[in-house]
């Protein structure tokens, strides 16, 4: 009866522990899996062409267009506004020598017809003191004596000339003063601002409008002392041959306008930097139908200045130059880290002088480890071949 119970309990840990041993003696008989060793290949990479040369590059700047001469017009005497031209008005329109203000005349008129009495009385006296001298002279010569100045009149004479001259001088004053009463354009302008009405009472200094020449407008235009080095490589002088700019419209419809720099300021704002060009633009207001519109005083324009003295370059776009200031070529399917010499930087592009070697392309992909050196595939643009 033991015995039963006995075989029952070990026969199935036999069988168990047998099977197990014939596992393991199979696995080990089993020979491990070939591993086939992992292919490296170099990463596949897009190139361009560099193109070199003197290529037009312009700069931007913007400002403000301004009137080259502008003044306070003041009247010149005292006195109520008895008139207004019907274009006197901000914004108006004026053509030299054309009239704004009328000051009262009257109290004008009266001095000069005051003066011109004056003068005539003066002009009476030395002609009646004339024909004393001369009665005096034909006296004298009776006598056969030396006469003396005095005797022949002379001093008399003198002072009623002198008498003459002054009433001259007093009604040319008074003329003149009658004149002033007319406030008139000194030359063709707009008016910006005016300051009398009808009935004001004027003193002599008193201001009554602002006004803008409209023959001759100027925008003036900050760059950087790198850029300025590029538009006017002599700095010493103040005026240099003009340089043709064009002015661009940023608000509303584009539109633009022919200009010529004339002049820099040769100050440096000491805030950012930047010295100031002086661009001007003739007849601004078109009179002339010179431009495609009128350009106004106080708007605002981008300017396109171009450059010069860059000669032969590279033009490279902006975006290829990494952080460190460096570009990526390829040559003979090999990467290389170069550092380019800038000449000048726009928005866009940067154009490089000097840094590159012969059978450089430029690697337009973007690499996560680029290694100086290092082998590279390049992919042939257009096609799916690639060089191996």
């Amino acid at each position: 009866m033991h015995i039963k119970v006995h075989k029952k309990v070990f026969l199935p840990i036999l069988i168990l522990a047998l099977a197990v041993l014939i596992f393991l003696f199979l696995k080990s008989m089993k020979s491990a899996p070939q591993q086939k060793p992992i292919e490296h290949q170099p990463p596949l990479v897009a190139v361009s062409e560099i193109e070199w040369g003197n290529w037009p590059i312009h700069i931007t700047a913007q400002g403000i267009v301004k009137a080259k001469r502008s003044i306070q017009l003041a009247a010149q005497v005292s006195g109520q506004v008895s008139n207004l031209s019907n274009d006197f008005y901000s914004g108006g329109l004026f053509k030299k020598d054309q009239l704004l203000v009328q000051i009262e005349q009257a109290d004008y008129q009266t001095e000069v017809k005051s003066a011109q009495a004056q003068l005539a009385r003066a002009q009476a006296a030395l002609k009646e003191e004339q024909a004393r001298g001369k009665v005096a002279e034909v006296e004298w010569q009776d006598i056969k004596q030396q006469a003396s100045d005095l005797a022949l009149r002379i001093p008399q004479l003198e002072t009623e000339q002198a008498n003459v001259q002054f009433a001259q001088a007093q009604l040319e004053r008074a003329q003149r003063q009658l004149q002033r009463t007319r406030i008139q354009a000194p030359f063709n302008a707009v008016v910006a601002a005016r300051y009398v009405e009808l009935g004001s009472y004027l003193n002599a200094g008193s201001v009554v409008a602002d006004l803008y020449a409209t023959n001759v407008a100027e925008v003036r235009l900050p760059v950087t002392l790198q850029q300025f080095e590029f538009i006017q490589p002599s700095t010493n002088q103040v005026h240099f041959a003009p340089v043709r700019v064009r002015l661009n419209n940023t608000q509303g419809k584009p539109a633009s306008w022919q200009a010529h720099l004339v002049r820099s300021e040769k100050v440096v704002i000491e805030g950012n930097q930047t010295i100031v060009l002086v661009a001007e633009v003739d007849d601004p207001y078109n009179f002339k139908q010179g431009h495609a519109k009128a350009l106004f005083f106080g708007q605002y324009l981008e300017a396109q200045i171009p450059l010069s003295g860059l000669g032969q370059t590279a033009r490279i776009p902006r975006y290829l130059l990494t952080a460190r200031q460096t570009l990526l070529v390829e040559n003979n399917q090999r990467l290389f880290i170069r550092e380019p010499n800038i000449a000048f930087k726009d928005s866009q592009y940067i154009y490089v002088t000097d840094g590159l070697s012969a059978g450089d392309r430029i690697i337009t992909s973007a690499l996560s480890n680029a290694i100086d050196g290092s082998a590279v595939r390049v992919h042939q643009s257009g096609s799916a071949k690639e060089d191996k």
